[in-house]
């Protein structure tokens, strides 16, 4: 990021201003605007001037015909809203402008015509070393938010109006620093602003509404930054369609259309990803409120049985723990609590005791307890007689306790109750649904964050690209399989055989030196790479004459099939048996360039898809936490009484794959299968897709 670092708190905090197209007529965006800004940022000693030639002044305040008129030789930050972009921008040129922010639509977000516009705006700030916000922008960068104490979540969006329902939180006693609604980001980008935000001491949590990235390299620096510090980044990613999808020859591409793509850069830098806004808003809300926890127990406390019970549910289906409270405490609780209701966790209130002024007691017996890492408060349909008496005790409760307490509100937004937490900023989602992810995360992001390893700090090496040849096009697999040999990955015992007699001394070749008791036979061409679809593979061939007549089928079914086909001959290798099948590979991204897929490999790749993705740089660790998360991790570990494989060479084997990512004649990478097992790995199959073949964006 330091590349492209620019002032950003000069930015916010511009010492002069020129709105550029106010207006006199309040029903016009220009004269809100303008006040808006003048009122944010004169109370912070900017000096803000009105731009118009068709007023004498704004409700008393002085314009100024032209931005050169102005009484001042350097401009902060100029605010553009008039049609003539260009010429506004050529004259703040000559005021010696640092930012422009565009308030104007009609740029690349129309088309070719707007696109083209775009690009002559951004000649002309870089020739007069203005930093453009926008275009196609507004100026929510300058929301007068509520100035409230603690840690405030930093907002950033591509849509303007996405991030209105976000901001809207305040009214739950979230607060908030910073909006950057980003626009069309000629210059500035949401990653500009994810870094930034993330260096400020109040940030708590960075929320997101995100369309696109512009720039992978930015991008991923400042998630790293943001992880590095701690900062939770909460998002809403839209675009995760199939139609976005990238697809490629091999079958890896295949496998990491772009939305996959970023979910492996959300899990890489602990992004947070949500559904809707509310969420965003809710969750990125209470990493400002809540207090660290200090263990994963999270203890359930309602007024309702049936209550309890649902949320019950909803965290087990999360995998959230629900630890049953000590003996001790339950003890305390009792002294409360009717026998006849259950006090180990879910606690069960019954609603009998909050009027009788007990309801505290309760509330401290269970933040009290060792197990207790966070507690939770459903609130579903109160009687409105409770509910400010309950609110009230919650609200003193979060005062009082260094636990973190969080609130699901169930029951009408115009309750007494509900006020209560939100005027004391009581931390609270709207619904178990949101709460239960929020917990979820809350709890997951804590892990996350004590065990970042910043990029930098992991060493991954490359392969020499000199070892070995890359063409244009797909390579063969005897082509390919060198490309893995030199990059470290164990394969197959394998000759290439121009003809049938070739194949049939082949396979006596190599089932006496390897001790196998069969081999493989696949036609080897450039053209034909997927061979099992193509019916162009034999297996279980024991024997020389058996081997010379499965090659003249082959080749005899190839040209038949594939008459344009280049037919190299056929490929016999040594057979594996009693393997699990893995396919590793490695893609290059359009937005986030390279990236390593593992999975479930052999003929039901595509059918389970069951594979998960990495971003280099990757270390032993990272790579089995990959194999972890596989659905198939259980045939590694040794199911139904097999013997678990040499996950230590699988891991390496992964790992060398990933060490050819630093070489960009490699468009894409497909080893399929590689035999994994108890001894050792070998790749059976292998594919590269030189560069020149790549689809282009």
């Amino acid at each position: 990021m330091a590349d492209h670092a620019v002032d950003l708190d000069r930015f916010f905090n511009p010492e002069t201003v020129a709105v550029i197209g106010v207006s006199r007529n309040p029903k016009r965006g220009g004269y809100n605007l303008f006040k808006k800004v003048h009122a944010r940022m004169t109370p912070r000693g900017s000096r803000v001037y009105p731009i118009t030639p068709n007023a004498d002044d704004i409700d008393g305040i002085p314009c100024f015909d032209t931005i050169g008129d102005l009484p001042e030789d350097d401009i902060d930050l100029a605010l553009i809203m008039v049609g003539d972009v260009e010429g506004a921008l050529r004259q703040a040129g000559e005021k010696n402008t640092r930012f422009a922010l565009i308030f104007t639509a009609g740029f690349s977000e129309v088309g070719e015509e707007g696109a083209a516009r775009e690009a002559e705006v951004a000649r002309i700030a870089d020739e007069a070393g203005i930093t453009i916000f926008g275009p196609n922008t507004n100026a929510n960068a300058f929301e007068p938010f509520e100035d409230r104490p603690g840690r405030k979540v930093a907002l950033i969006t591509q849509s303007g109006h996405q991030g209105r329902p976000i901001v809207q939180a305040e009214q739950l006693g979230i607060a908030f620093n910073h909006w950057a609604p980003t626009g069309n980001e000629v210059h500035l980008e949401a990653a500009d602003f994810i870094d930034h935000f993330a260096r400020l001491d109040d940030t708590g949590a960075i929320a997101m509404y995100v369309e696109g990235f512009k720039d992978a390299a930015r991008t991923r620096a400042a998630l790293d930054t943001a992880a590095t510090r701690g900062v939770p980044v909460v998002c809403v990613k839209v675009g995760r369609s199939d139609a976005g999808a990238k697809m490629a020859q091999a079958h890896t591409g295949h496998l990491t259309g772009s939305d996959r793509v970023v979910e492996a850069v959300f899990r890489r830098y602990g992004v947070i990803r949500c559904e809707d806004l509310d969420e965003v808003a809710e969750i990125a809300g209470l990493f400002t409120l809540l207090p660290e926890p200090k263990s994963d127990g999270a203890v359930i406390y309602a007024i309702s049985g049936g209550t309890g019970a649902h949320v019950a549910d909803l965290f087990g289906a999360a995998g959230i723990e629900l630890p049953g409270l000590s003996d001790t405490t339950q003890a305390r609780i009792r002294e409360y609590i009717p026998d006849y209701l259950q006090v180990s966790n879910p606690v069960d209130n019954g609603g009998q005791n909050i009027r009788s002024g007990e309801n505290p007691h309760i509330l401290d017996a269970m933040v009290e307890d060792p197990a207790t890492g966070i507690v939770v408060i459903p609130i579903t349909g109160v009687l409105e007689s409770m509910s400010e008496m309950l609110c009230t005790d919650i609200a003193d409760l979060v005062e009082r306790t260094d636990v973190p307490v969080v609130v699901f509100w169930g029951s009408p937004l115009a309750d007494e109750g509900y006020r209560i937490l939100c005027r004391r900023r009581v931390p609270m989602t709207r619904g178990a649904r949101n709460g239960t992810k929020a917990v979820r995360a809350f709890l997951d992001y804590k892990h996350f964050a004590g065990t970042y390893r910043p990029d930098v700090k992991i060493e991954m090496g490359l392969t020499d690209p000199d070892t070995y040849e890359v063409t244009a096009g797909t390579m063969s697999e005897h082509a390919s399989r060198r490309v893995l040999e030199a990059a470290g990955v164990p394969v197959v015992a394998e000759m290439l055989a121009a003809t049938p007699a070739e194949a049939a001394d082949a396979a006596d070749a190599i089932m006496d030196r390897t001790g196998c008791e069969a081999v493989v036979l696949k036609i080897s061409s450039p053209q034909i790479p997927h061979k099992s679809d193509a019916g162009l593979v034999r297996l279980g061939i024991a024997g020389g004459e058996a081997a010379r007549a499965a090659a003249e089928e082959l080749i005899a079914a190839a040209r038949a099939g594939f008459p344009e086909a280049e037919i190299e001959g056929v490929s016999v290798q040594q057979m594996v048996t009693d393997a699990v099948e893995i396919i590793v590979g490695m893609s290059r991204d359009e937005t986030f360039g390279p990236v390593i897929a593992v999975g479930l490999g052999g003929v039901y790749t595509e059918v389970f898809d069951d594979v998960v993705l990495g971003l280099p740089p990757l270390d032993s660790a990272m790579v089995d936490e990959m194999l972890a998360r596989l659905r198939s991790a259980p045939l590694l570990e040794g199911a139904r009484g097999a013997k678990p494989v040499h996950r230590r060479a699988l891991v390496d084997a992964v790992l060398a794959v990933a060490s050819l990512t630093g070489d960009e004649r490699i468009a894409e990478l497909d080893v399929n299968p590689l035999l994994v097992t108890p001894d050792g790995v070998w790749a059976a199959d292998a594919l590269v897709v030189g560069a020149a073949s790549r689809p282009q964006p």
